[in-house]
């Protein structure tokens, strides 16, 4: 095993190496072999030939490098790093990609395809999109298939927004796709440098769970009860409590425990766990003042705001944020519905020719009988 001294980069795997452990070193992910659906297995080839595993939430991406620590185990006779802890590193096969993504992202509308964001940004790097706004006609004739009149079109575009593009391809940078840098429209004080340095401050958006934060993260050390962190976890809950269930609420006990499982890793420390409950108050008022959640109980009747510690205390989410996570299952219905309606007009179409055919047969043997008796 070979650590580059410089960059950290790793190198060199043999059989021998089987057994040691790797801490902070640098791999650049070539080809995704394997990624179990529905879970967080993966396996994935780097640089050098490097045989790699992870059972992390991040998604590993041909051409970025990361920041790894792990043990270094055997798999069929081979020496195979098994990833315990990763970052990403935004190299310039990161940067590039963010930027073709970009252009796909926002500008598919007006005919920019990928084979065409590729060109652009290779040909004019980092700074393609001064060169589309101030160069549309030099953009249309270095690259093959665009045409003057979609560089204008996307030149246009680029000018009369040009503040809102520049905040879009930064959140991209910062992790996040076209489509969830779009969302951030509807709290434009979230920056940047405020994702990179906590993803989970993005779960005050209904948009974005739990989940799609943990994969922005890309495996940053992010303190396990941060209040946004604890927020979101009390969002996925409730989400998922709400769409397995016909339940309108819920009681605390069951939240609290399904959200600790999900925040506080096993093996963890004691402060942590003797810490949690007092987090999962503070996620539940963060819950209640973006008003997403409701903490309540009857009294004589009357249903009255409450604390999550009071006897009694209902949780539950308000319906307009159950939105998203009801959106699968109305599409559910709606193909359902489609593939019943369907069938019906089939089967009416086939019993109307079925009628047509009778009535026929029966106009002929009137006809032939007819024919007979005269």
């Amino acid at each position: 095993m070979l650590i580059d001294k410089t960059t950290k980069a790793l190198s060199g795997l043999v059989p021998e190496d089987i057994g040691k452990s790797v801490e902070d070193v640098l791999i650049t992910c070539r080809v995704v072999l394997y990624r179990q659906e529905g879970k967080s297995f993966q396996a994935f080839v780097c640089d050098n030939d490097i045989s790699c595993s992870s059972n992390l939430a991040l998604q590993f991406t041909p051409g970025v490098t990361y920041k790894v620590s792990g043990k270094i185990g055997e798999f069929r006779g081979k020496a195979q790093l098994t990833v315990t802890a990763a970052e990403h590193i935004k190299n310039d096969d990161f940067a590039y990609s963010v930027r073709v993504n970009f252009l796909v992202g926002f500008f598919e509308d007006k005919g920019i395809t990928k084979r065409m964001a590729d060109k652009i940004v290779t040909q004019f790097g980092e700074g393609f999109v001064e060169k589309l706004m101030n160069c549309p006609d030099d953009v249309a004739i270095a690259v093959k298939g665009l045409s003057q009149e979609k560089a204008n079109a996307v030149g246009e575009e680029l000018v009369i927004n040009k503040k809102g593009y520049k905040r879009y391809l930064d959140l991209m940078m910062a992790g996040l796709s076209a489509k969830q840098a779009k969302e951030c429209d509807r709290k434009l004080d979230i920056t940047p440098d405020d994702i990179i340095k906590n993803p989970f401050c993005l779960t005050v958006l209904d948009s974005f769970t739990f989940e799609d934060c943990d994969v922005i993260s890309g495996g940053k050390d992010i303190y396990p009860l941060d209040k946004f962190r604890v927020y979101g976890a009390i969002k996925s809950v409730l989400n998922k409590l709400h769409a397995g269930t016909s339940s309108t609420y819920f009681e605390v006990p069951e939240v609290e425990n399904a959200v600790r499982k999900m925040v506080v890793a096993t093996g963890a420390g004691k402060d942590i766990t003797a810490m949690f409950p007092s987090a999962f108050e503070d996620g539940c008022s963060l819950a209640s003042e973006n008003g997403t959640v409701s903490v309540y109980r009857f009294d004589n009747n009357k249903c009255i705001g409450c604390s999550v510690r009071d006897e009694g205390a209902r949780i539950a989410l308000k319906p307009a944020s159950r939105k998203r996570s009801n959106a699968s299952s109305e599409r559910s219905l709606s193909s359902h519905l489609t593939s019943s309606l369907r069938r019906l007009l089939m089967n009416l179409r086939r019993n109307v020719v079925l009628f047509w055919m009778g009535s026929r047969r029966r106009r002929s043997a009137f006809v032939c009988t007819a024919r007979s008796q005269s």
